[in-house]
């Protein structure tokens, strides 16, 4: 792998390690600062409306001011939102600076993604994103540590070293990465927001993301299936460390497992994985049964991870990476929104199974998606790929020739 690459590696496992802010607000704002169970629902749907915007806004900033200054602009952001939550104690300062830190960390993603990319040459492009999705995934078991470690500690120490952490990764990529420059011609192709709108192939494929992630994102409910079926939800610490355990250790080897391997086929298994094992969790009788659920779902998690940023970089043309690169990852953020939420109205309104049941009925009609819609999507990935390259061999003065 290229040098540049591992800087952004080791910024991404940094920035991760130290993601402590929201973790001990999740768990404090109900048993230590005693507010309401809506009012802490509200602060993490907040985080995640918030990162839904920043996301677009961070890919029209990329394409527009650059990928480093919109990240080292970010990262300061969201290290000063970060400190001010260690502060703050009210429901108003709370709400407004979670909504803050989310809309700046989403600001981050599509700026990151689009660096990653730009160091990265073509045929290296799925084992980057594997390795930077491994460092994701160390860093949320590392933080999920630590801040079990330091729960006794002065609330503001650990909000001190969520923002550290953050202005660090920052520092490092931002003085120690080098983009190439992007082809001159390129450069001076019109194109915004709109176009990646209007762009249906790869509007499909987002459409298609946010199904599968507003499954995934249904998790959260586990816990009160669980209870509802007289487990102990203390329980689920233990169930949901499959996922992170499995990811840790095996998805080093899903680039090798996966080369050669037709893309859509991979995607809509993956798609059909996420729907057993979400589907079957109205059916687990015990925790064990739980935890096979989890292990169905993340093998479908961790193939899909390198094969979906893969296909994205190759639907987007350079000069517009930062707003596809934003509006892939809002499928994320988004669904991290609002599916708990109609999950949750489900589960009061119809019940347990429904969810359940609802989460496979949309998994496999996304999986069905990918395999209709995936052989136009490969041709228009391969178009692009043959532009790509003709824009590469085209030298820098050609428009001054020809003037």
């Amino acid at each position: 792998m290229p040098r540049a690459f591992w800087f952004i590696w080791c910024g991404t496992l940094t920035d991760r390690l130290g993601n402590l802010a929201m973790l001990y607000l999740s768990i404090s704002l109900v048993a230590r600062y005693h507010f309401s169970a809506t009012f802490a629902g509200l602060v993490l749907g907040l985080a995640g409306a918030g990162s839904a915007v920043g996301a677009i806004a961070g890919g029209v900033l990329t394409d527009r001011i650059g990928r480093k200054p919109t990240l080292f602009a970010a990262n300061i952001c969201t290290a000063l939102f970060t400190l001010g939550l260690g502060v703050v104690t009210d429901a108003v300062p709370i709400a407004l600076l979670v909504a803050a830190f989310g809309i700046s960390g989403g600001v981050a993603r599509p700026a990151l993604s689009s660096l990653l990319l730009d160091v990265v040459p073509d045929d290296l492009r799925a084992r980057a994103l594997n390795l930077n999705y491994w460092a994701m995934n160390i860093g949320f078991a590392g933080a999920a540590t630590l801040s079990g470690l330091l729960a006794d500690q002065p609330r503001l120490a650990l909000f001190a070293i969520d923002a550290v952490s953050t202005l660090s990764a920052g520092l490092l990529v931002v003085f120690r990465v080098r983009p190439p420059a992007a082809p001159k011609h390129s450069q001076s192709r019109d194109g915004g927001l709109g176009t990646v709108l209007r762009d249906r192939t790869f509007m499909t494929f987002v459409s298609l993301q946010t199904g599968m992630w507003t499954v995934i994102c249904c998790l959260g409910l586990m816990p009160i299936t669980m209870l509802h079926h007289g487990l102990r939800p203390s329980l689920y610490g233990s169930i949901i460390a499959v996922n992170g355990v499995m990811i840790v250790l095996a998805q080093l080897f899903v680039p090798r497992l996966l080369r050669h391997r037709s893309r859509t086929a991979t995607l809509a298994l993956c798609s059909a994985l996420v729907a057993i094992g979400f589907g079957a969790v109205g059916f687990a009788p015990n925790a064990l049964a739980l935890a096979g659920t989890v292990a169905i779902w993340t093998v479908g998690e961790m193939l899909s991870a390198p094969v979906a940023g893969t296909l994205t970089a190759d639907l987007s043309p350079a000069h517009l990476r930062g707003r596809y690169q934003g509006l892939a990852a809002m499928s994320f953020t988004a669904s991290g929104c609002f599916a708990p939420v109609l999950g949750g109205l489900v589960m009061d309104h119809v019940g347990d199974l429904a969810v359940w049941l609802g989460c496979f009925v949309l998994g496999t009609v996304v999986a069905i998606g990918h395999l209709v819609t995936g052989p136009a999507r490969e041709r228009r990935a391969a178009a692009m790929r043959a532009l790509e390259a003709r824009d590469a061999e085209q030298p820098a003065d050609a428009e001054l020739a020809l003037v």
